[in-house]
């Protein structure tokens, strides 16, 4: 990546990046049901410009496919709010027929919204537990995550990878997926994954106003 640590700017533990002079960036949230019941037009008073809203997601050891509790009132009350809107699906598939199941469980619950941000193939490691993808090789995970994306490219939606930095670099071959964005999930002052990333989650217990939950 070409980020510019000088041109991140903090300011009430937001930060925006700047290039010569200008804001470049846009500012996001994740929500998912632990975020509790929110008053979107609040958040959009404080110049939250997207939501990135949790769909669903497969167990990381029973495999069964679940949609979150709150996404229809998320994404009912981030639309009707005027927030831009993307959704993201924590997978735990062990083959590409499973990641094209769970494309097609994402889609069939999109079905209903009009949406311009990514649909977001979701990886995270489980700590002090075993998962069903423990197993797998980088180009297992590669191949899995490229079925995914391909499925909601095919469908005109924008297709997104996410995951924390050691993640995307010790258990995808990233050069296999360089035609689609990437979302970082580092808790640092400055990114410094080395790679092209198009969305950066830099916190994750920031409070804003209309949302109980951090």
């Amino acid at each position: 990546n070409k980020y510019l640590n000088e041109n991140f700017v903090y300011e009430n533990e937001m930060c925006t990046y700047y290039e010569n002079g200008e804001k470049v960036s846009f500012l996001g949230i994740t929500l998912d049901k632990q975020q509790g019941i929110i008053d979107f037009n609040k958040v959009k008073k404080e110049d939250i410009d997207f939501v990135m809203i949790k769909i669903g997601q497969r167990g990381y050891q029973t495999g069964t496919l679940s949609i979150d509790d709150n996404f229809a009132y998320n994404m009912r009350g981030a639309i009707n709010a005027g927030l831009k809107v993307g959704v993201y699906f924590e997978s735990y598939a062990i083959t590409k027929a499973e990641a094209l199941e769970e494309a097609e469980f994402v889609l069939q619950y999109l079905a209903d919204y009009d949406i311009t941000y990514p649909v977001v193939f979701m990886t995270k490691d489980v700590y002090n537990d075993t998962t069903r993808e423990d197993d797998l090789t980088k180009i297992n995970r590669t191949d899995i995550a490229r079925t995914f994306l391909d499925k909601i490219k095919e469908e005109g939606y924008i297709a997104m990878l996410g995951g924390r930095k050691e993640r995307l670099l010790k258990k995808y071959d990233v050069n296999i997926l360089d035609d689609y964005d990437f979302w970082l999930i580092q808790e640092n002052q400055y990114p410094d994954y080395p790679y092209v990333f198009t969305m950066w989650q830099y916190g994750l217990a920031t409070e804003i106003n209309g949302i109980p939950g951090n």
